[in-house]
């Protein structure tokens, strides 16, 4: 059996691989939304032409906001 070792992973522990891919997933839906945004589409309209998940916007709508008002400091 042929072992790969991908050097920009090599060595991270697995909660840290979690989290680059969160944060590679964040900004890929980022891009997602805020293109949505220029357009004069429904949510939708623009899932369906775009052949993504209504639910997968809103799950990553969700998670964009909260990571908003998370990085705020409220003291």
């Amino acid at each position: 059996m042929v072992e790969y070792k991908v050097p920009a992973i090599e060595g991270l522990r697995m909660s840290d691989i979690r989290a680059v891919k969160r944060n590679i997933s964040m900004q890929h839906w980022a891009a997602i939304i805020a293109d949505r945004n220029t357009t004069d589409l429904t949510v939708k309209e623009y899932c369906t032409r775009n052949n993504l998940s209504r639910n997968s916007y809103f799950y990553w709508l969700r998670q964009l906001r909260q990571e908003a008002t998370d990085s705020l400091d409220f003291k």
